[in-house]
């Protein structure tokens, strides 16, 4: 089945899956046939294809042009937020995951399906709704808090912003989609506190799961070359700047390691409607590869992501009670340190490893590379600096000038992400939190 046709037979489910937003973001090389067609100055090859429209124009980018879709992590107006965990197997070949049905039905069955289950059955012993919506890579888990809900304001508690995150959020940019309307503070908050309980969940995986006869580690935010990965390094960004692929969505990450692969599909695994059963992803393989059995799976589900109800609060107390909370209390509780502070408390530290000396001076790009931070971070902890003064530190180092980053800080905060950084590896390197 070609992708276009695909898109069509599920388009219903698909736009339900974008009800409570207002825009899409598309990707794809057939961006450039689509500005030609609309008679726009194509795309050059090297630019980025991706394009932010209103979602009136879902139809269009999907089944006129096949493009794969992701959406906001904020509802229109802040009405809600959406709850995402992203996790994935990261080989030291990505090729051999994607090589055939057979390798990449291995790979799920040793690496992924035990803590799919121990999550799955984390949010069940709850009774919290959810959705599983398992890609090429790995999967999602997903649910909408609404606003003004009793979870909405017990996750409103948990979060924390600094200062330069409030400005972000407060600032307005009517010619960007992503902030027009801007994002409600207490939005932000909820999607802070969501982070920090998806980050225990993480922790909890890391603690009792194991995964596979040969060991891949299962960890936090890429720090290992070979591992699975749960992703929540989206909470370190504002939330206007994180989107997610969404459900039916066709997934082309393939053709990054397969030159001229054809893109596969993403498969629902189990919704509100359709609760998880025995995992078996034999039948989900398949239709990740068969884009017609996609279809025909999809008709057992809906479209909409669920929302979370108050059985979520019973889950926060639970984290409540965590050592890891202990530890971000004591992490949120810290005020910045003024700009540069930590830095040149860093350059007078003579007991520094020689390498995180070196990345004081050549931060670019390792402090953005998470097994580098790891190690920075590491030999930090070591020498007694508080992860407060960490997160500082590798901000520092993204407000200096001379290094020529191309991030945009005001866009993504560097206080924001620094601290995120030390935040989760600090944990990571704590024997209370994970032992």
């Amino acid at each position: 089945m070609e992708k276009r046709e695909y898109y069509t037979r599920v388009f219903e489910k698909l736009k339900r899956t974008f009800e409570p937003t207002h825009y899409v973001l598309a990707y794809g090389s057939d961006l450039r046939l689509r500005d030609i067609a609309q008679r726009r100055s194509p795309r050059k090859e090297n630019d980025l294809m991706v394009t932010v429209e209103t979602k009136e124009n879902l139809y269009d980018l999907t089944s006129n042009w096949g493009l794969e879709v992701f959406s906001p992590l904020i509802a229109y107006q802040s009405q809600g937020v959406l709850s995402v965990l992203d996790f994935e197997i990261a080989l030291d070949d990505q090729r051999r995951l994607y090589e055939n049905k057979g390798s990449q039905l291995y790979y799920f069955n040793e690496y992924i399906k035990s803590f799919v289950k121990f999550i799955g059955r984390k949010l069940e012993h709850f009774n919290i709704p959810y959705a599983l919506d398992l890609t090429p890579s790995g999967g999602h888990f997903l649910f909408w808090v609404r606003n003004n809900t009793p979870e909405w304001n017990e996750l409103q508690k948990l979060g924390s912003l600094e200062e330069d995150l409030i400005t972000a959020y407060n600032y307005f940019d009517p010619n960007d989609l992503k902030r027009n309307p801007r994002i409600n503070l207490d939005a932000g908050y909820v999607y802070s506190g969501i982070g920090r309980l998806w980050e225990y969940i993480c922790y909890e995986v890391i603690k009792n799961v194991k995964t596979g006869h040969k060991g891949l580690p299962v960890t936090m935010s890429d720090p290992e070359q070979k591992s699975v990965n749960l992703d929540i390094s989206c909470y370190g960004d504002p939330a206007f700047m994180r989107i997610i692929r969404t459900p039916f969505s066709l997934h082309k990450k393939r053709s990054k390691y397969i030159q001229g692969a054809e893109p596969l599909a993403d498969v629902m695994f189990c919704d509100h409607t359709n609760p998880r059963r025995e995992i078996n992803f034999d039948h989900h393989i398949d239709c990740m590869w068969d884009l017609e059995l996609a279809v025909q799976h999809s008709e057992s589900f809906s479209g909409y992501i669920p929302y979370a109800n108050e059985n979520l609060i019973p889950l926060i107390n639970e984290y409540r009670q965590s050592q890891l909370f202990i530890f971000h209390e004591e992490f949120f509780g810290e005020k910045d340190l003024p700009r540069q502070e930590a830095f040149t408390k860093a350059l007078r530290d003579n007991r520094l490893h020689e390498k995180t000396r070196n990345m004081l001076y050549y931060p670019n790009p390792r402090a953005l590379d998470p097994k580098t931070l790891l190690k920075f971070i590491a030999d930090l902890r070591s020498h007694e600096w508080r992860p407060r003064e960490i997160g500082n530190l590798i901000a520092d180092l993204y407000e200096q000038p001379q290094h020529s980053w191309n991030n945009n800080w005001y866009k993504y905060p560097s206080r924001t992400k620094g601290n995120f950084w030390s935040r989760i590896y600090c944990g990571l390197l704590n024997e209370r939190v994970i032992s």
